[in-house]
């Protein structure tokens, strides 16, 4: 009977033990389960934040493809070794305000001293203005010697207009001399628009 009883409580000893052990294991996987549950709140707030930013992405190249467009106030012509480039600011100028227009001319291999030309900013109205006759060699330039010589020259120029409207400022520079004769010298030609508002 003592044997039997000794049996008894040794297997109620295992169970207990066997019982406790599970037990043990079920409240890991919950913990599994609450690591799982985190993970995919991390996940769905990580999503969150990528469609936010790119969301804002989106946001800045739409704003940046509307603001790309803009008028250019700046023009450069070449013709030959001659090169004229021109701007004017304000880049939308108005009725009776200042403009000023900036050049820039250069021939690597001749003078651009002012020998000839002219400069018409739109209104029928020469502001410099020295015809340069058909290029070719005259009088004392013929048979004259030339050689190469960089020229470089910047300068400005102010107008103001009086009436609003489209107009076409236009420039016709030579390098080089007044006759043409110099083989080096170049001519060149460049137009403008200018739009005045009211």
């Amino acid at each position: 009977m003592r044997s039997n009883k000794v049996n008894l409580i040794f297997l109620l000893v295992v169970v207990a033990v066997y019982c406790f052990v599970m037990i043990g294991c079920s409240g890991n996987s919950s913990v599994s389960d609450i690591s799982t549950s985190t993970t995919s709140t991390t996940t769905t707030t990580t999503q969150s934040a990528d469609i936010s930013f790119n969301t804002a992405f989106r946001t800045t190249t739409s704003t940046t493809t509307t603001t790309t467009t803009t008028t250019s106030t700046t023009l450069m012509k070449s013709t030959g070794n001659l090169t004229l480039i021109a701007s004017y600011l304000p880049k939308q100028p108005k009725v009776g305000e200042l403009v000023t227009f900036s050049f820039i001319m250069d021939d690597p291999d001749a003078s651009v001293d002012y020998v000839c030309g002219n400069s018409d900013y739109g209104f029928y109205m020469y502001l410099d203005h020295i015809p340069c006759p058909t290029r070719g060699c005259y009088g004392q330039d013929i048979g004259k010697v030339y050689s190469p010589v960089h020229g470089h020259r910047e300068w400005t120029q102010t107008i103001t207009y009086t009436q609003p409207g489209n107009y076409t400022a236009q420039f016709y520079k030579r390098s080089g001399d007044w006759s043409g004769c110099n083989p080096y010298g170049d001519d060149v030609t460049l137009s403008l628009p200018v739009v005045v508002s009211p």
